[in-house]
């Protein structure tokens, strides 16, 4: 619980009007950053559009409790972390929630005449005097870790009750996209039902229902989605794509990609959240271990060859491809990814996105690209035989070609591949190494439980059921010359015997590590992949 003010500078917030690099002095004051390092951050999130404390966290792994420790040094206010708040308890009516929407800041105490509010910026300061107008209370800035500060606020959120915005299709869907990049959801659902309109939210791989429009909102929000998609809104029969943009209101900024389909009850529309500007992760944050990373970037390594990253939708292939291509990222060398769509943008790369309604397919894109002078190319994904053709003869003739496949193991993508008309000799020369991967939910660190000898899902205010976040489990299979002389017989077993012997871990065995190591749950592995 806070204490009263004396446990808190009496230094009045609302006489500073901060400025962005006022954030920036703290950060030098507590040595968090250099002079040259500010200069740059600053111009780049001017150019981004973003504050920059949004800037630093996303781009520099700036501690968000270092952060806010600096400012409060730096300004004499308290540094509070917000681990035992409950938003249910928070005095959240004294203000307007929109208030709560516009920046990461939110009420924490009150008493007769005081008011304290976490703030995580100092940008934020100047809203306090907003709040005190409203109030006519004393507002007193407390600072607290942006990453905790923002996810009170966003459980705050997801509660907000949406049939109060249901008048207005406009400030529905800005609601529901803004909850949805909050939660940070990959998808969003709209679907007409009998007697209302489901909405739902895919989060860490699994769908999830958080309200109901009534059925008279349904074509507003369909003619609103469809409008921002740049989508005919006249066209109900047939399947339409879309794209557009939309950045809430504290500067978090999404590519989101329409789909619309006719159903009995109406047009379902969904939408997925690409965050272009997306951290690329290294090896070891992607969940392998210690031995998979060395085969991986051993494979790398290799002048030429095809790497193949396998699994179904959704199971982060197109992030470990990232990985392997920010691992490679070089000025000596000339690379490309064919993508659909390009996902994350990454400098210093030359990437294209497919556009298959005008001939741009990913067999006729490397086709062209082989005339480039390319040294290493992604593939998005082989979808067929001509493309599985061209990447082997790209990596067979002085090329690292990097793609994808949907198969289940590694082996099952030497069997699909043979099933295409690839001819057994071709892979044997060129393939290097297959991934075949899944993503499973960490078990969140606030409330996970530990159960007989393993821990299991609880709940709370920080995470989804129990669960934050996802990591991945991997199948590596490097290509040996004894593996590649027996792609011939199409035997999948004793490819798998062969692969185990020269050190293959499967699946199942990678998640039961994870599970042993308190990172995911006995259920969570057996949702994901089976024995």
């Amino acid at each position: 619980m806070l204490t009263k003010t004396s446990q808190l500078s009496s230094r009045k917030t609302t006489d500073h009007k901060i400025s962005p690099p006022l954030l920036g002095s703290a950060l030098l004051s507590a040595q968090l950053l250099t002079e040259a390092h500010l200069q740059i951050a600053l111009a780049n999130a001017q150019k981004a559009n973003q504050s920059l404390l949004i800037y630093l966290l996303q781009h520099h792994s700036i501690n968000p409790c270092a952060i806010s420790k600096a400012c409060a040094q730096y300004f004499g206010l308290e540094h509070r972390e917000l681990t035992d708040f409950d938003c249910d308890t928070l005095p959240v009516s004294v203000i307007n929630k929109t208030m709560i929407g516009q920046r990461p800041v939110l009420p924490l105490i009150k008493d007769s005449q005081k008011l304290w509010v976490a703030v995580c910026d100092p940008e934020d300061f100047s809203l306090l005097e907003d709040i005190q107008y409203q109030t006519g209370m004393h507002t007193q800035a407390v600072m607290a870790p942006y990453d905790q500060l923002t996810s009170l606020i966003n459980t705050f959120l997801a509660s907000s009750n949406y049939s109060q915005i249901q008048t207005s299709a406009v400030s529905f869907i800005e609601q529901i996209i803004t909850d949805a990049i909050h939660r940070n959801a990959s998808d969003i659902h709209f679907e007409p039902l009998a007697n209302h309109v489901r909405v739902r939210l895919r989060i860490d791989g699994l769908l999830h229902e958080i309200t109901q429009a009534s059925t008279e909102l349904s074509s507003p929000i369909i003619s609103r989605l469809k409008i921002l998609a740049e989508c005919d809104i006249a066209e109900r029969r047939l399947p339409q794509d879309g794209r557009f943009h939309f950045t809430t209101l504290n500067g978090h900024r999404r590519d989101c990609r329409l789909n619309c389909i006719p159903t009995i009850y109406g047009e379902k529309i969904v939408v997925r959240l690409l965050d272009s500007s997306k951290k690329i992760l290294a090896f070891s944050e992607l969940g392998m271990t210690v031995d998979e990373q060395n085969l991986f970037q051993s494979a790398l390594s290799q002048p030429q060859g095809l790497i193949l990253v396998t699994g179904p939708t959704g199971s982060g292939k197109t992030i470990t491809l990232y990985t392997a291509l920010e691992y490679l990222n070089r000025t000596i060398l000339n690379l490309y990814t064919i993508e659909e769509p390009v996902e994350i943008q990454l400098k210093g790369i030359n990437q294209i996105n497919i556009h298959e309604k005008i001939g741009l397919t990913f067999a006729s894109v490397l086709r062209a690209l082989l005339r480039q002078d390319p040294d290493i190319i992604m593939v998005g994904e082989i979808r067929d035989k001509e493309t599985a053709e061209i990447a082997i003869r790209a990596a067979q003739t002085g090329h690292l070609v990097l793609s994808t496949l949907h198969t289940n193991s590694a082996a099952e993508t030497l069997t699909r591949l043979l099933n295409m008309g690839i001819a057994p000799f071709n892979l044997a020369n060129s393939l290097r190494l297959i991934a075949a991967q899944r993503l499973i939910r960490k078990l969140c660190p606030h409330c996970k439980k530990k159960i007989n000898e393993n821990f299991e899902a609880q709940g709370c205010h920080y995470c989804t059921q129990g669960y934050y976040g996802r990591e991945g489990i991997f199948e590596i299979m490097a290509v040996s010359k004894t593996l590649s002389s027996l792609f011939s017989d199409k035997n999948t077993n004793n490819l798998i015997a062969q692969a185990q012997l020269e050190g293959m871990t499967t699946l199942w065995n990678n998640a039961q590590l994870k599970m042993k190591q308190g990172i995911t749950s006995l259920a969570e592995i057996s949702r994901v992949v089976s024995p």
